[in-house]
């Protein structure tokens, strides 16, 4: 390992900056895996769950590339708790479209903006909370697990390469058969 790949080295390529650098490039990348998650759901009316794959993979690269390619255990944690952000990020904003669907057709956009509802308002935050484990599928498990799976497998330490073996000549003690 080399002296600027450590995780507690304080200077500006690594340690505390590779820190806020890999938050806020996993924000970036599980809100940008959020958005796609939510606009197939919302265009196909149907989570595909292997976008959460892909949820994961863009947590993780955002952690992987905002801590300056830094890589190891702090660093897949804070992958996969971004990833979990990420799926989470495309439910809410999935259920937010889908309760504003159905107000509408039911009772008519007169009604919807009565409601008052923005997709970033705080009733509508606690009611998707409330909601949650009436719009949870056994499914989401396995989202869940997929998104996780795939951010933490990113940021992992990268090892040292591996020694080229050298040829052996004529008079070296090893023989090709032993």
């Amino acid at each position: 390992m080399y002296e600027s790949d450590s995780p507690i080295s304080m200077d500006s390529s690594s340690g505390t900056f590779s820190y806020i650098g890999a938050i806020i490039g996993g924000i970036i990348g599980a809100a940008i895996g959020g958005a796609i998650w939510a606009g197939v759901a919302i265009v196909f009316d149907y989570e595909i769950g292997f976008l959460a794959i892909l949820v994961g993979a863009l947590a993780g690269l955002g952690v992987h590339v905002g801590s300056g390619r830094v890589g190891g255990i702090p660093y897949q944690i804070i992958a996969v708790i971004l990833a979990t952000l990420g799926i989470m990020i495309g439910k809410y904003i999935t259920v937010y479209h889908f309760v504003q669907l159905g107000v509408v057709q039911e009772f008519g956009q007169e009604a919807w903006n009565e409601f008052g509802y923005s997709v970033l308002s705080a009733e509508y935050f606690q009611d998707f909370i409330s909601i949650l484990p009436e719009t949870f599928e056994i499914l989401d498990i396995l989202f869940f697990g997929l998104a996780i799976f795939t951010a933490f497998g990113i940021p992992k330490r990268q090892e040292a390469a591996l020694a080229v073996p050298v040829a052996k000549g004529k008079n070296d003690e090893l023989s090709d058969f032993d």
